[in-house]
This record gives C-alpha cells, sequence and structure tokens, in this order.
C-alpha cells in the first residue's frame, strides 16, 4: 500500500504526506513521508496502526498543500540530561544578585542525610 494521504491520528493529530507499510517482523507500521515545504524540510514519521483514526486518500498536490498548513515537524531528539542542563541554566540565569544558587550541592538537605525522617 502506498499513496499520497493525510493521516489522523489519536490526540486530534493530523499530518500528511506518502504513506506506505514498512513490516518489521511480525509488526505492520504505517510510514508517512511528509514532503519538503518552502524552508520547512521534509522528515518521515513511522506509526502503529492502533494510533491511526482515518485515512484519508489524496492527490500528491492536496497532501502538500495541507502538509504545509498543518506545519507538522519532525520529532526532536529529546535527552533527559539535556532538559535538565537547559533547566538548570535557566534557574541559574534567573537568581537575584546576591541570591544563593537553589541547585548548589552543599544546600540539598538529602545529601548531608537531613532529609531522611528517622522518627
Amino acid at each position: 500500500m502506498e499513496f499520497w494521504a493525510i493521516v489522523e491520528l489519536m490526540g486530534h493529530q493530523k499530518i500528511a504526506g506518502y504513506l506506505t507499510t514498512i513490516n518489521t517482523g511480525a509488526s505492520v507500521f504505517f510510514m508517512v513521508d511528509v514532503p519538503e515545504i518552502g524552508l520547512a524540510q521534509a522528515f518521515t514519521r513511522i506509526f502503529n496502526p492502533a494510533a491511526v483514526y482515518a485515512i484519508n486518500p489524496v492527490d500528491e498536490q492536496t497532501a502538500r498543500i495541507v502538509a504545509n498548513s498543518l506545519k507538522a515537524k519532525p520529532v526532536a531528539e529529546w535527552s533527559i540530561d539535556r532538559a535538565i542542563q537547559v533547566a538548570l541554566s535557566k534557574q541559574a540565569t534567573e537568581l537575584e544578585p546576591g541570591e544563593d544558587d537553589p541547585t548548589d550541592p552543599a544546600r540539598d538537605p538529602w545529601a548531608k542525610g537531613e532529609g531522611w525522617d528517622d522518627d
């Protein structure tokens, strides 16, 4: 199965592009290749069929127009380490002059064993 489509996903999401099916072992997935539109880079997303609410076959021009209007973006690489770094650097830049850094390990009661309730 290969054709241009608007794919409606659970969670009120839509994506438009060239739809194909891929087999990985005993499982089948849907792959949508979203075309490059203007400055937006082309990308591919793969979905479990259980996440798909509807598949609407369309011609290429319609898929490109809808892809442009949806402005779907590729999934960004996500890292908890990077998220913590960003949060800590943002928190550090928001300190008032003379205010202690709340991320300072010396202020952590758990590190000193004070966080435990030994009653």
